[in-house]
């Protein structure tokens, strides 16, 4: 039976004396002595403390594990892990079944998230850049057609204009 530590703290004696017995393993007839019994009292008591202490310390455990998972950003669900989808393998399998593994998993799930959010931002420059060349790709048949007429003027600013994005959105080093 599993108590609070409130519950252990206030056990007595005569609650758990059949247990407390049964642990003494006297032989048939044999009788404990108060000084046992109170002895082996102590100790039941004092193995049950450990062992809620022990339980609240892994709750804690999971608890902080769980915390730092759910800090991730969107609980990490990440592209490219493997796992369709990762909030609840980690939940579910990781913290649920494999508890020992909890921290292992979280922490190569956060090195491939600082990985993946490292790229995303080194690359940040190209994003920026197609977004601009989105805006004026409109202007590029007409360019093209314009030229091919002999008039370059609307394919000079096009490339004016896809000049000046590279030089707002440089490649880095």
């Amino acid at each position: 039976m599993n108590y609070t530590l409130e519950q252990i703290n206030a056990l007595k004696l005569e609650d758990v004396e059949s247990i407390i017995l049964m642990r003494l393993e006297l032989e048939e007839g044999e009788e404990a002595t108060e000084e046992q019994l109170q002895a082996e009292f102590e100790a039941y008591k004092a193995e049950l403390i450990e062992a809620e202490e022990a339980r609240l310390a892994e709750i804690a455990r999971l608890d902080a594990l769980k915390e730092r998972f759910e800090l991730m950003p969107d609980h990490g669900r990440i592209q490219g892990m493997g796992i369709q989808n990762p909030a609840k393998h980690f939940i579910d399998n990781v913290l649920g079944a494999e508890p020992e593994a909890a921290e292992a998993e979280l922490s190569r799930m956060e090195a491939h998230y600082k990985e993946v959010s490292d790229k995303f931002e080194s690359e940040s420059w190209l994003r920026n850049r197609e977004a601009e060349y989105a805006k004026i790709d409109v202007m590029l048949m007409e360019a093209i057609a314009e030229k091919e007429a002999g008039r370059p003027e609307k394919m000079e600013a096009y490339l004016a204009i896809r000049a000046q994005i590279k030089l707002d959105n440089p490649k880095p080093e």
